[in-house]
């Protein structure tokens, strides 16, 4: 592997398989991976049990609408699986995040703050509008803080527009 940098994304043999380090703003290094399939059922009832919820959904692994697609992220830290996200993009339109799960003990670290961050940079790079999502009454208040607004048009769910990017992420 090359160098790595914060936020420079690298490739491996599978166009599917990209990895990407971020350090946040309290100095974390975070090691984000695009995933080739959904987490086990086992590491997703992990994460659900860890969030409260009575279980997470591996989802659809595709979409019907033609340009859709279903991508899962990993967040590692210290070698450690800290968090998992779900992305359902609708080109160029949206891109849906759900099963978003910090673990707990490392909640209040800056992690949530910085996965949402990427995803936004990363959703943006790749040409969708908006982020859009369904809080929890417990995440509200870290969404809204995130500048993300009630979606106009369906009752329940938070979006944010997306900007371009000027800087893009360099490929290794």
């Amino acid at each position: 592997m090359d160098i790595l940098t914060s936020g420079a994304m690298l490739e491996s043999a599978s166009s599917l398989d990209k990895k990407w380090l971020v350090t946040n703003d309290r100095g974390l290094q975070l090691e984000f991976r695009l995933l080739p399939r959904p987490p086990s059922k086992k590491v997703l009832g992990s994460f659900a049990r860890d969030a409260g919820w009575p279980r997470l959904q591996r989802g659809p692994s595709q979409l019907q609408h033609p340009n859709a697609r279903v991508q899962w992220l990993g967040v590692h830290h210290g070698g450690t699986l800290v968090g998992i996200a779900q992305l359902a993009f609708a080109p160029p339109e949206f891109c849906f995040l759900s099963s978003f799960v910090v673990k707990r003990k490392v909640r209040r670290m800056g992690i949530g703050t910085c996965v949402v961050g990427e995803l936004e940079r990363y959703c943006a790079d790749s040409g969708i509008g908006y982020l859009v999502l369904e809080p929890t009454a417990e995440s509200l208040p870290f969404y809204l803080g995130l500048s993300y607004l009630p979606d106009p048009l369906v009752a329940g769910m938070l979006r944010k527009k997306l900007g371009s990017f000027a800087q893009k992420r360099l490929s290794a």
